[in-house]
C-alpha cells in the first residue's frame, strides 16, 4: 500500500493539484481508498480538522422525477463519467490551507478541491448544474447523461456538452 500512496503523491503533485508546505494548523491524515474497480483514490481524513471547521454547503442532488424529466423522450443515450472529478475544481489561496494532509514525505496543500471536504459533492454538483443549463443533460456529480431522440440530435447534443467542458477546462 506504501507504494501506492507513494505513486499517488507523486501524480498529484507532478499535476500540481498538490504542493508541499513546512507547516500547517489543519493537517489532516491520509486516507488510501482501493476503488470497486482497483484503481486507487487517496482522501484525506478532514473528519478530524477542517470537516468540523467549515460551514458544509449544502447542495441538493436531483431527484429520481426531475432526472426522468430531463431525458424524456429520449432514445439514445452517452454517459461522461468526469474523470478526479472534484480536483478539476481550482481552491482559491485563502481555502488551500484547510486541505492539508499529513503524509510520510511530509505535509502538502492541495490545489484543487479534494476528496474527503464534507461540502464537495455539493460544490461539485451546483458547479456542473450551473455549467451544464440550457443543455439535454443530466448531472449526478461526475456523472453526465446526454440524450437525444435520434442520433443526429443526439450527437448534436453530445457536441453542445463536450464543447462546454471544454471551454470551461474539464
Amino acid at each position: 500500500m506504501k507504494d501506492r500512496v507513494e505513486e499517488e503523491l507523486r501524480k498529484l503533485e507532478e499535476a500540481n493539484i498538490i504542493s508541499p508546505v513546512k507547516h500547517s494548523e489543519w493537517a489532516a491524515p491520509i486516507v488510501p481508498v482501493v476503488k470497486k474497480d482497483k484503481s486507487f483514490r487517496m482522501c484525506g481524513d478532514y473528519k478530524v480538522s477542517a470537516n468540523q471547521a467549515v460551514e458544509t454547503e449544502t447542495y441538493p442532488l436531483p431527484r429520481l422525477e426531475e432526472l426522468l424529466a430531463t431525458l424524456s423522450g429520449g432514445k439514445i443515450f452517452s454517459k461522461i463519467d468526469l474523470a478526479t472529478a472534484y480536483q478539476q475544481v481550482l481552491l482559491d489561496d485563502d481555502s488551500k490551507k484547510y486541505t492539508t494532509i499529513n503524509t510520510h514525505r511530509g505535509l502538502f496543500v492541495y490545489n484543487r478541491l479534494p476528496f474527503g471536504i464534507s461540502s464537495a459533492p455539493s460544490i461539485f454538483q451546483r458547479i456542473m448544474e450551473n455549467l451544464m443549463k440550457g443543455l439535454p443533460v443530466v448531472v449526478f456529480l461526475d456523472d453526465l447523461l446526454i440524450m437525444g431522440r435520434t442520433e443526429k440530435e443526439h450527437l448534436h447534443n453530445l457536441q453542445k456538452v463536450l464543447q462546454r467542458l471544454q471551454e470551461n477546462g474539464l
